[in-house]
């Protein structure tokens, strides 16, 4: 499966959900959304720094990256340790293709 990571920036009122779900001390504008694997939120410097290194690092899962500004989140909860279950699914992959 080749998904294309997302960054997605945030509207006020997706900002204020993901806010209150993590931690009010944190300033999130948006997200990193990993298809079925997982997603990221945080400032736009913050997640732009793994959208652009995750959609070339991980080939075999993913097929490049995209913005979008209107993506709809099932929670506004992060995926912890996001990076170990890329890194595993990215070489789960590469074994299985031909």
């Amino acid at each position: 499966m080749h998904d294309k990571v997302i960054l997605v920036a945030l509207n006020d009122e997706q900002k204020a959900e993901a806010v209150e779900a993590q931690s009010s001390r944190k300033k999130i504008t948006h997200a990193v959304v990993c298809g079925d694997y997982g997603t990221i939120f945080g400032t736009e410097k913050y997640c732009l720094k793994y959208f652009n290194a995750w959609s070339s690092i991980f080939p075999n899962i993913f097929s490049g990256g995209e913005f979008s500004d209107s993506l709809q989140f099932g929670s506004y909860q992060p995926t912890y340790e996001l990076v170990n279950i890329l890194m595993v699914a990215n070489d789960e992959a590469k074994k299985s293709s031909p």
